[in-house]
């Protein structure tokens, strides 16, 4: 026992010190945060930050956060496979080789490699897998539409009714989808002409989704009657901005992988890595 008295004093008087930090750090935050708290009545910005988090909370905006990222995903992969698909199936009946269909769409990197990838499967493998994505992108565009509805509802604390123009109203999220998407090439594509184009080809890309969020958040989500634009807007521009900055994000973060991998791969592992460009 008086063997080991020397080695534990210095381990706990470390432990303890470290303890000491983490109490004063935390008493530190603790302080600071009641000042910001404080201006609340004095700043509406600090007021509105501060009732946005206690709304979220209130409602679990974290666990309806995963919900929606988890629906978007299921949207996302069978959209992925309809575009691979097609392109392959288009350049067999064209005679062409898929890679070079796949260039002259606007497509390359890992996406051009996939729809070379997924030609060596046969055609009948090919129809069946086409239109079974198309089943689970219409599903999983359905899906979204309802899962937003319902985070819209319970958000505004309203009753949630039933909508008769789900399908239609997929059709047109799908449509929003592929226009982004080609948005995002003619923006990629800008940055060959000069930082100056690229830049405005971004804040367009920021601005269309923030516009088509607010254009949903008016017509087809559930909002209080006495809603305007003027109060939904905010929001709307945080959702083009946060798109925006995640797209950003992921590009910067696949730039860096080698892509001579991607010819190593099999068409499934492809698409997963297309997501992350998504």
């Amino acid at each position: 026992m008086t063997s080991n008295a020397p080695s534990d004093g210095p381990k706990a008087g470390r432990l303890q010190r470290w303890r000491e930090s983490a109490e004063r750090a935390r008493v530190r935050a603790e302080e600071k945060f009641d000042q910001v708290e404080s201006m609340r009545p004095r700043n509406r910005v600090v007021d509105a930050l501060f009732g946005s988090f206690e709304r979220d909370s209130a409602i679990g905006g974290a666990l309806f956060a995963g919900a929606i990222a988890f629906r978007c995903f299921l949207l996302l992969v069978p959209y992925v496979f309809v575009v691979i698909l097609t392109l392959g199936l288009g350049a067999d009946a064209s005679g062409s080789d898929p890679t070079t269909i796949a260039r002259q769409a606007g497509i390359t990197g890992l996406a051009a490699n996939a729809v070379s990838a997924g030609s060596t499967a046969s055609t009948s493998v090919r129809w069946i897998t086409l239109i079974v994505a198309v089943y689970a992108l219409i599903s999983g565009a359905r899906n979204l539409v309802r899962a937003l509805r319902v985070v819209h509802a319970v958000a505004w604390r309203l009753p949630l009714r039933r909508s008769r123009n789900t399908t239609r109203q997929a059709f047109g999220l799908l449509l929003f989808v592929s226009m982004l998407s080609l948005l995002v090439r003619a923006v990629h594509a800008m940055l060959q002409v000069s930082i100056a184009v690229w830049v405005l080809g971004v804040l367009v890309l920021t601005l269309v989704p923030a516009g088509a969020w607010l254009w949903f958040s008016m017509r087809v989500f559930p909002r209080p009657d006495d809603a305007t634009w003027i109060d939904l807007w905010p929001g709307a521009l945080l959702v083009g901005v946060g798109l925006q900055v995640l797209q950003l994000v992921t590009v910067l973060y696949v730039a860096r992988s080698e892509e001579h991998t991607s010819e190593l791969q099999s068409p499934d592992h492809l698409v997963c890595r297309l997501l992350l460009e998504k």
